[in-house]
């Protein structure tokens, strides 16, 4: 049987060349969820943990200054 007559065969005598069944023994590809999800999990621990060094670099940066802003604004020069 030649790849014409094969192909046509497959798709049940249309001439589109699209098989409409699949037979046994030709699976489809599977999504792996499982590896999906962990690398879901994965990206969002990351994100987290940036976000939380984000969070601790600005509280570190604007302690001291908070400080002194915080004096100099209840200090009010009188005249």
């Amino acid at each position: 049987m030649g790849f014409a007559s094969r192909q046509a065969a497959d798709a049940g005598g249309e001439a589109s060349g699209v098989p409409t069944t699949i037979r046994k023994g030709e699976a489809l590809a599977k999504p792996n969820f499982q590896y999906q999800k962990r690398q879901r999990e994965l990206e969002k621990k990351r994100k987290q943990e940036e976000k939380r060094l984000r969070k601790q670099e600005r509280a570190h940066a604007t302690a001291p200054g908070d400080a002194q802003g915080q004096a100099s604004s209840s200090e009010v020069p009188q005249p």
